[in-house]
């Protein structure tokens, strides 16, 4: 506004720059809009290097230049501080459940405990397998019981389709 507004005799160049907020405008307009002509149409950078000398253009050609690539440049920082974060984020949670040894112990409890009463519901135990537990039975008796089990590709699928199964299995950070 300065060097270009108040001057006399420019021609049309100098209404762009006539007041501080279309100042501003005017360099909004050129820098982040991309759009730097006239109302009418005439190139205002082409105008201002004619009328002033060729400083205006090369500040012009280094704003245009270099604006962008702060811009993107501080994006482009910004976006991969928040992957990083989001990434560390979801490994720490991850350590933290598997760490957490109480919640681990009752999550496999739930899981053995779940495959044997559907094991014992389809009747796929032997009869001295299903005697030798009372349906109440405690994890560590399920364990010990159920270690000799074979399971079936056929029975491990109709597992995944109970919902309580899945969600075990995601709580462990198991891959369903």
């Amino acid at each position: 506004r300065e060097a270009v507004g108040d001057s006399e005799g420019v021609g049309d160049v100098s209404e762009s720059f006539s007041t501080m907020g279309a100042s501003f405008f005017t360099v909004f307009r050129c820098v982040v809009a991309s759009d730097c002509n006239q109302l009418d149409g005439k190139p205002i950078p082409v105008m201002l290097t004619s009328e002033f000398g060729v400083l205006y253009g090369a500040m012009y050609m280094l704003v245009t230049i270099f604006c962008p690539l702060g811009f993107s440049t501080i994006a482009s920082i910004y976006l991969e501080n928040t992957v990083a974060a989001a990434k560390y984020n979801d490994i720490y949670q991850k350590r933290r459940r598997l760490s957490d040894q109480a919640m681990l112990a009752e999550k496999c409890g739930s899981v053995i405990e779940l495959v044997w009463r559907e094991f014992l519901n389809r009747g796929l135990a032997g009869e001295e397998l299903a005697q030798a537990l009372p349906p109440n039975a405690r994890a560590d008796e399920i364990v010990q019981k159920a270690s000799a089990i074979h399971m079936s590709r056929e029975f491990l699928e109709s597992l995944h389709g109970h919902a309580a199964f899945r969600e075990l299995l995601l709580d462990l950070d198991i891959a369903q």
